[in-house]
């Protein structure tokens, strides 16, 4: 019943029913009913999301929407994962997956493509919104535990607790993995915490901690006749320098909400992440210290504009990064001769906004853009091959268009035209296949994107999700592994910039319903069973 429950009701981060595009929520119960692993398990069926990860149950996966980080083979580039709203990673739009815990999650928004602005998002790909679960999302003692092939098991603990105006949860995980290959042994231990308040006048503040502990080894790549051979052995060139990821994470987040009156809240946040990573690989030792922190202002308005509904977000947004990046020659996985050390840092700065108005009862459109300046700068503390220091920026604004049609009063038609605008990863403008001290060699990926679709439902039975898209891209980014020198058994990252691309896809989700209480056949009062068919189906060409 307060201003701040109404707001939060209008607004359009918790459905989709205002979004022009392609957008999907996976609720706790999907979550739940997968394994659990990975993001695989829990957004396989929604379409237009690719997702294949690299070691079987492990997190790290290659994910891709729309075409979205073709060029990466590791990691995160080209879709914005967030946490509660917050950027989860680096600065720079780099992240990876072993610090994000499925189960202690409430459910994952989907935002394909710019239709991720709601978040500042501005990646090809859009975002992956993880809502965490508080007090009031869980039970007093909640436990799951379960076993497959390979090692698999993973264990975890959870509880939520609420005290008048103050909630709390606590959710523990443990996930180890043997692997079907050797050397592919990996264990995460994971702990998140949620603790919540309601102060008078409808203010809330939650404060969120997480710690991830992170072991994997990596067993590499195979040639197609190794893998002939013997699919289960390690790179047998890579055998001796144990190649592996490990890492400690630690994660500070601070929420608070305040309306300003009946139709207009303040929402601020801010958080700082800490990573501390050792990774043998062939050809190196990396051992980095990452600082990224950032801070958001956002405001959301749902007062009548011309007597009209209407809907207005607008924020503020500040990210950096921070990053001692340290490489040693590789003594049998041990840290050898120091090889570099340099101080990579990223910020960007960005404001965005974007209104929904609702022309009449049925057609609401949408209007709204980002303006983002950020920098990418490296500053050489190794200096006995050269002064490797250089800095580069980009800017640009980025606006979008579109509209929400219910043809019918559960049947909407909805299309949009946005931009986007990428600039290039630390990772890939420092890549060892780049030319040294030159940051200023790869260009920012830039893109529009054409889109329109349906989504809807008829009675009870039949639901579905269906999008077509087409993106012209510039300059968008390109990786050739390369060999470092001729006859070399290894392949080292470059990456450049291809003048014109185009990605075009069609995304279908359907949800049908074909049987339900089943058992009340069976006797008074059993109901609530369901027998229901989903199906995905993605065509892409890039």
């Amino acid at each position: 019943s307060s201003p701040w429950r109404r707001i939060l009701i209008l607004s359009p981060s918790l459905t989709n029913s205002y979004v022009p595009g392609g957008a999907d929520v996976v609720g706790q119960q999907a979550i739940e009913q997968s394994r659990g692993a990975n993001l695989k398990d829990a957004l396989d069926f929604v379409p237009g999301v690719l997702i294949q990860p690299r070691f079987g149950a492990a997190d790290e996966s290659q994910i891709s929407i729309r075409g979205s980080g073709l060029r990466n083979n590791f990691h995160l580039r080209g879709v914005t994962i967030l946490i509660d709203g917050f950027p989860h990673g680096n600065a720079d739009g780099f992240a990876d997956f072993e610090s994000l815990e499925l189960l202690t999650t409430k459910r994952l928004e989907v935002y394909k493509g710019a239709n991720a602005l709601r978040f500042g998002g501005y990646t090809l790909g859009g975002a992956i919104n993880y809502v965490s679960k508080t007090g009031y999302d869980a039970g007093l003692i909640e436990l799951r535990s379960e076993a497959g092939s390979f090692g698999f098991l993973k264990s975890y603990v959870g509880t939520g607790q609420v005290y008048g105006p103050f909630d709390l949860y606590v959710g523990l995980s443990d996930t180890e993995l043997d692997g079907f290959r050797q050397h592919g042994e990996q264990v995460r231990r994971r702990a998140f915490a949620s603790f919540g308040a309601q102060l008078s006048g409808g203010t809330s503040v939650r404060l969120d901690l997480g710690y991830v502990r992170s072991d994997e080894n990596l067993p590499g790549a195979l040639t197609q006749q190794e893998m002939d051979r013997n699919p289960r052995q390690r790179n047998p060139v890579n055998a001796p320098f144990e190649e592996g990821r490990d890492y400690d994470y630690t994660r500070g987040a601070l929420t608070i909400r305040t309306p300003l009156g009946e139709n207009q809240a303040l929402e601020w946040y801010t958080q700082l992440n800490y990573q501390d990573l050792n990774h043998p690989l062939s050809f190196a030792v990396i051992n980095d210290t990452t600082y990224s922190y950032g801070t958001e202002l956002r405001y959301v308005l749902t007062a009548p504009l011309f007597g009209m509904a209407n809907r207005f977000t607008a924020g503020l947004q500040y990210l950096g990064t921070r990053q001692v990046d340290d490489n040693f020659a590789n003594v049998n996985g041990n840290r050898g001769a120091k090889t570099k050390s340099q101080i990579n840092i990223a910020n960007t700065v960005a404001g965005y906004a974007e209104d929904q108005l609702d022309l009449t009862n049925t057609f609401t459109a949408i209007a709204g853009g980002r303006a983002v300046y950020t920098t990418r700068e490296v500053r050489d503390r190794f200096r006995s091959d050269g002064n490797q220091s250089d800095a580069v920026d980009f800017s640009a604004i980025s606006p979008r268009a579109g509209f929400v049609w219910k043809v019918a009063p559960t049947v909407a038609v909805f299309g949009n035209a946005s931009h986007a605008y990428e600039p290039p990863a630390l990772v890939e403008i420092t890549a060892p296949g780049q030319l040294a001290g030159n940051l200023g060699q790869l260009g920012a990926q830039t893109s529009w994107q054409f889109e329109v679709g349906t989504r809807g439902r008829a009675g009870e039975r039949l639901a579905w999700d269906v999008s077509l898209y087409d993106v012209e891209l510039w300059d968008e980014i390109q990786n050739v592994n390369v060999q470092p020198f001729p006859g070399a058994a290894f392949t080292i990252p470059r990456f450049r910039n291809i003048d014109r691309s185009r990605h075009t896809g069609v995304e279908v989700g359907v949800d049908l319903l074909l049987v339900k209480d089943i058992l009340s056949r069976m006797g008074p009062g059993r109901t609530g069973d369901t027998l229901r068919a989903r199906a995905a189906y993605t065509w892409s060409r890039y």
